[in-house]
């Protein structure tokens, strides 16, 4: 049961890094423009 708290903790995490990514990658893209 404590494994799956961990692992939707990182996945969580991990979706909320990605989307911050994106954003970055998106505004660096825009700015290219």
């Amino acid at each position: 049961m404590l494994t799956v708290t961990i692992g939707a903790d990182a996945v969580i995490s991990a979706l909320s890094l990605l989307r911050s990514v994106c954003k970055m990658m998106c505004s660096s893209f825009h700015n290219r423009l």
